[in-house]
């Protein structure tokens, strides 16, 4: 199934919002970054994808 560029767009903001949930859930230590991919692998994330959206997320400031 191909997706279009605006599915694209909002499989990976739900994705980064996930990610922030759990970081958040985990409390203040956060949440290793293993398992979180270890979680998103079994929807088709590679692991390309998940380090890509992680350095976005690093580069706002969001998580670290």
């Amino acid at each position: 199934m191909n997706l279009t560029e605006i599915q694209q767009k909002n499989a990976l903001m739900r994705l980064a919002t996930i990610l922030l949930e759990t970081v958040v859930e985990a409390g203040p230590e956060g949440a290793p970054s293993g398992p979180c991919y270890a979680a998103f692998m079994q929807y088709g994330v590679n692991l390309d994808t998940y380090t890509k959206l992680v350095a976005v997320l690093q580069t706002g400031g969001l998580i670290e």
